[in-house]
């Protein structure tokens, strides 16, 4: 049978009978995983009183490497890229709280020693020509003194 499905969608509790109805003969210890997974809609929620949907998520995928296939794939290629971002925003958090400075994204432009210098851009090509223009100015402040 054909399964139709839309992992951005979809809840985790669905996509734990997604896995449930596309795993034949599921080990029992990934089905303890499918299970929770199965009474939480995402990785936020907690599971129980300790655990939270994102390591039940983690659990699941650590131990899911014998499932194979497309929907195998799809799922576990989602379940990652959503663990991926939860964690870049606890981070986030987390060091927005202690005061450490957020990351920011983008390409970085470095002193003549390797320091960062805070600017960032988008393209890698305006942060190579403002490294370069950079350089020039340190070269020529030199020559000046």
């Amino acid at each position: 049978p054909i399964i139709e499905y839309n992992l951005e969608k979809m809840t985790l509790s669905q996509i734990a009978d997604l896995i449930s109805n596309s795993w034949n003969n599921m080990p029992l210890q990934i089905d303890e995983y499918v299970e929770a997974m199965s009474q939480i809609e995402s990785i936020e929620d907690k599971y129980g009183d300790y655990e939270t949907g994102a390591e039940i998520v983690t659990y699941f995928l650590a131990n899911a490497k014998s499932w194979q296939g497309d929907i195998a794939k799809d799922v576990k290629q989602h379940l990652n890229n959503l663990i991926n971002n939860y964690g870049k925003q606890l981070e986030k958090i987390k060091n927005a709280k202690t005061g450490q400075p957020i990351q920011l994204t983008g390409y970085a432009v470095f002193d003549k020693d390797g320091n960062d210098t805070g600017k960032r851009f988008a393209r890698k090509e305006d942060a190579e020509e403002y490294t370069k223009a950079l350089r020039e100015s340190e070269n020529n402040n030199k020559k000046i003194k």
